[in-house]
């Protein structure tokens, strides 16, 4: 859960950290009650959601990379075909 809770993944993917968050916090107070069966699925949950979390903040970033680079390629381009010739 640590390595989710960045400013990255709370930017690019704030509604799966949440869940991840909710989900922590569910887990603890299953322990605070002392139903470890509950807190135990509860945390394992809570790093699949985290690992979502992590992956879906990584797939924007990457998308936005591919746009970024797109976008140069074609600036480049039109560049090229404004000078002919050289």
């Amino acid at each position: 859960m640590l390595r989710a809770r960045t400013p990255a993944t709370a930017a690019d993917a704030p509604l799966a950290l949440q869940k991840a968050t909710d989900r922590l916090a569910a887990a603890r107070a299953a322990a605070a009650a002392g139903d470890t069966v509950r807190a135990r699925e509860l945390s394992e949950q809570t790093v699949v959601d985290a690992r979502v979390a992590e992956a879906r903040a990584d797939a924007v970033r990457s998308n936005r990379a591919a746009r970024e680079s797109e976008n140069a390629a074609r600036a480049l381009r039109e560049e090229l075909q404004r000078k002919p010739g050289q």
